[in-house]
């Protein structure tokens, strides 16, 4: 990049400040100072730039919480279980509904490897712990 270019952009804003300066100047009557003129409307830009960019922050994060929000009343599919099988390959056990479905997941996309139609039975408390029996 030219080490030169803030003279270009310099030169660009006081040209595009001039007019303006010069149509109030004429309007008013009274004779103002360029700098004063100048420091004004480049203030006047600054703050218009900062208020356009909070503007946008801030539609930003409303969009952000209401996606959220919608997501979150319908959890008709829930993850279980996830197992890293390599550096790109996965399985995941998902719940959707009363159902129960295994889906690998790689890069080539994603498959559905086995569905359980009925919910398993829960392990009695001593086989869930490790006791022998």
């Amino acid at each position: 990049m030219n080490p030169t270019w803030w003279k270009s952009f310099a030169l660009l804003v006081a040209a595009s400040v001039y007019p303006a300066w010069a149509r109030a100047q004429a309007a008013t009557g009274v004779s103002t100072d360029l700098t004063s003129s100048l420091a004004a409307s480049s203030m006047r830009m600054i703050v218009s730039m900062a208020l356009v960019l909070a503007v946008l922050g801030a539609c930003a994060w409303a969009l952000r919480r209401w996606r959220d929000g919608q997501n979150s009343g319908s959890n008709a599919i829930e993850i279980v279980s996830g197992l890293t099988l390599g550096s790109k390959e996965r399985v995941v056990l998902l719940r959707v509904g009363d159902e129960q479905v295994l889906v690998g997941v790689s890069p080539a996309g994603m498959r559905s490897l086995h569905v359980v139609k009925d919910k398993p039975s829960a392990r009695p408390f001593d086989l869930a712990m490790g006791a022998s029996e």
